[in-house]
């Protein structure tokens, strides 16, 4: 991949593209079946008093998490067929398949997956028809303050894209959080996440991929409260962006956020929501650029639910639909 241009670059919470150094795209393929949220899993506001004491942040790469559920939506096209089973409460294999899709090249997709939960730790494996093997190993040590996460990307021989790994470990404070990245290329990369307020987090990220000579740091500031989550971010390449989410009630949540290159001025603006009916999730975003996103899961009979998506961009003059099934 190429450096990038000087026009808008996706922010800089997106994750890192370790063959490049670069963030990394969003995936065109759908998301695992054990990630798709659950219907009734409704956005939860807690009407507490407002806190008084400073507590840990979290992890900096996942302050605005939620938010960008709404923001970057599962869309797939053609038809989608989704089955998990469970086998006991610690392992649990699922299967998806699209056919007619645009989206892959062959137009047609399968990916089996399995995952594994054991005392402190939690093993996802995926493997897909064109034989891209992926496999994540989450780890958080019983009476310590230290967690890993690792990862890893196996490519077939034929393939043009490069097998990686990443090693991630995380040290959670009272009232901080630090990290540290290890990948191929090589990649080496350090975070900080510091609660100043009990309202309010600041922290920094910086990494350099050695193998291509590229490097980037990012400031991070984060404001939250009972139903309000805002965070602004800087990049050393000249991104700054900013998203807001706020959740109505117990079952509307909206989100925006906003996107500008310093640099040459271009900006982007996104607006979504997340609305829980009784059987029914619908969530949809818009961009500044005439993208239209839309995503709906609906519980027909359980454990059947009814899965749609539309993406409509005005500026390609791009329509992809899909329809599809999910048991389990």
């Amino acid at each position: 991949m190429s450096k990038p241009p000087p026009a808008l670059m996706p922010p800089a919470m997106t994750p890192i593209d370790m063959a490049t150094g670069l963030p990394a795209p969003s995936p065109a393929m759908p998301a695992p079946v054990d990630q798709v949220p659950s219907v009734i899993a409704a956005p939860v506001i807690d009407r507490l008093p407002p806190p008084t004491v400073r507590s840990n942040p979290g992890a900096w790469d996942k302050c605005d998490q939620e938010t960008q559920r709404i923001l970057k939506l599962d869309t797939f096209d053609g038809a989608r067929f989704e089955l998990q089973k469970s086998f006991g409460a610690t392992f649990a294999t699922n299967h998806a398949v699209i056919i007619g899709s645009s989206m892959h090249p062959q137009g047609k997709f399968y990916q089996f997956g399995s995952s594994l939960v054991l005392n402190d730790a939690l093993l996802v494996g995926r493997m897909d028809n064109s034989g891209v093997l992926s496999a994540q190993w989450h780890q958080q040590y019983a009476n310590s303050k230290w967690g890993h996460h690792i990862q890893a990307s196996v490519q077939p021989p034929n393939s043009q894209e490069e097998s990686h790994v990443q090693a991630d470990f995380d040290y959670k404070g009272d009232d901080f959080t630090g990290g540290f990245k290890f990948g191929s290329g090589p990649l080496v990369g350090l975070s900080y996440f510091q609660s100043v307020h009990p309202r309010v987090a600041l922290g920094g990220e910086g990494y350099v991929h050695l193998g291509r000579g590229v490097s980037n740091v990012s400031a991070r500031a984060r404001y939250t409260d009972n139903n309000v989550t805002a965070v602004a971010t800087y990049s050393t390449m000249g991104m700054l962006s900013t998203t807001v989410m706020r959740k109505v009630n117990n079952r509307v949540a909206l989100a925006a956020e906003l996107e500008v290159a310093p640099s040459n001025m271009q900006a982007i603006m996104s607006v979504g929501g997340d609305f829980v009916l009784r059987q029914c999730r619908i969530q949809l975003n818009v961009t500044s650029t005439g993208l239209m996103q839309a995503t709906m899961q609906e519980i027909v009979a359980q454990p059947m639910s009814l899965l749609l998506s539309a993406v409509v961009d005005h500026n390609r003059d791009l329509f992809r639909f899909g329809a599809g099934v999910q048991l389990g």
